[in-house]
């Protein structure tokens, strides 16, 4: 009976529970809640070898919006050379794969004017090329379940020295 008595209030204290973010478990270990927040993403470590990896879902700034990734398609031209490291530049290993892509806005940033909820965006990526994230260079990432877009003219209308990443451009809604 003490085992059930247990259970029953552990599983009380611990729910599953869905976010605009993605999935959550959250559950509270005495008078400290936790929550973690991951997704799946396509890792390539440039040898042929391709993995799902958990990573941070991540979190948009105030001129971004976070996207449900819809479809992504393997293009031959990049994403094949990124697996047998064949591009004519040098690359950083592992990364993230996949560019082209699609996504449902389903968060936006408050300073956000461009996109709206529920607007599909080409190409969000959890990463823009150039950085990493979470330990994996960008290879666009459109392999993975959520990325962002960023509204590159709000940014400049407010901060017209800022730099936005050249991917922006590539960031419309359909």
């Amino acid at each position: 009976a003490g085992n059930a008595d247990v259970d029953a209030t552990f599983f009380r204290r611990v729910r599953l529970k869905a976010t605009a973010a993605g999935r959550t478990l959250e559950y509270t270990s005495g008078d400290v809640t936790h929550e973690e927040y991951t997704m799946k993403a396509a890792v390539t470590d440039g040898k042929g070898r391709v993995w799902l990896d958990d990573i941070p879902i991540p979190e948009p700034d105030e001129y971004q919006c976070l996207c449900k990734m819809l479809a992504c398609a393997s293009c031959t031209g990049t994403d094949t050379k990124h697996i047998h490291n064949k591009l004519p530049w040098a690359q950083t290993y592992p990364g993230l794969l996949g560019h082209e892509s699609i996504g449902e806005v389903i968060s936006v940033g408050g300073k956000v004017k461009a996109f709206k909820k529920g607007d599909w965006v080409l190409r969000p990526s959890p990463a823009y090329p150039g950085t990493t994230y979470a330990g994996y260079t960008s290879m666009w990432g459109g392999f993975s379940e959520y990325g962002l877009v960023t509204d590159a003219a709000a940014l400049l209308a407010d901060h017209p020295d800022a730099t936005p990443n050249n991917y922006t451009r590539f960031q419309l809604s359909v």
